[in-house]
């Protein structure tokens, strides 16, 4: 993974992982303001996290998701699971144009409702600021290589969310089998995705389907 990423970089598949939780801690903490005491390990996790980010080389996701494992089973917070929550919102990231967006869309926790639960000077938004603007730098053939190091980062750990989680509406049905295509489709594309990745994955997605019919049909 380290070939494809630059230690010297600042957004690397498991700063990734570090945006997408704060995510999660923005979108729960804006649902529901009763819960702030119960995220209070995951924001002190987050910190801490933020704190070490030039610790290399850095957790795999494994090592990512058993330590938050241990704070939702030491808080009993069993509503909210650290783990499942990033590993199904991880899943459903199946191109590098969604990988982009969703770093950039993140600029929407600096808006003047939503920065009472995110401020930008606080150590979380500094860490979500600077990482949009590493985003907005990057050429596409380093979107590229980030995409191809998040997807091994990713895919070294494969766990499917939990059902109940799923019935929350944060992964979509289909999502378990969108992820197996995207995950043939970079194996057979070692090499640096090309400019038409969007269309040439669409391609792939519709011709698997379509085969797949075509044996359940027989």
């Amino acid at each position: 993974m380290e070939a494809f990423v630059a230690k010297t970089s600042m957004l690397t598949p498991h700063k990734i992982s570090l945006l997408i939780l704060i995510e999660a801690y923005w979108e729960i903490i804006e649902t529901d303001s009763t819960t702030p005491e119960k995220l209070e390990p995951l924001l002190f996790f987050l910190i801490e996290k933020i704190s070490d980010e030039q610790r290399f080389p850095e957790p795999t996701l494994k090592e990512l998701c058993d330590e938050l494992t241990k704070i939702s089973d030491n808080t009993d917070n069993t509503t909210n699971n650290f783990s499942e929550i990033l590993l199904a919102k991880l899943v459903i990231i199946v191109t590098p144009h969604e990988l982009t967006f969703s770093i950039k869309e993140m600029k929407r926790f600096f808006t003047r409702d939503a920065e009472l639960f995110l401020r930008k000077y606080s150590l979380l938004g500094i860490f979500v600021r600077r990482c949009i603007l590493e985003m907005n730098k990057l050429m596409f053939d380093d979107i590229s290589r980030l995409y191809n190091a998040f997807i091994e980062y990713r895919d070294k750990r494969t766990t499917k969310p939990s059902t109940l989680f799923m019935k929350d509406a944060y992964v979509p049905l289909e999502v378990s089998e969108m992820t197996e295509l995207a995950q043939r489709f970079h194996m057979h594309k070692q090499e640096l995705i090309p400019k038409n990745d969007a269309e040439s994955f669409s391609h792939y997605v519709i011709t698997q389907l379509r085969s797949k019919k075509i044996i359940c049909n027989k």
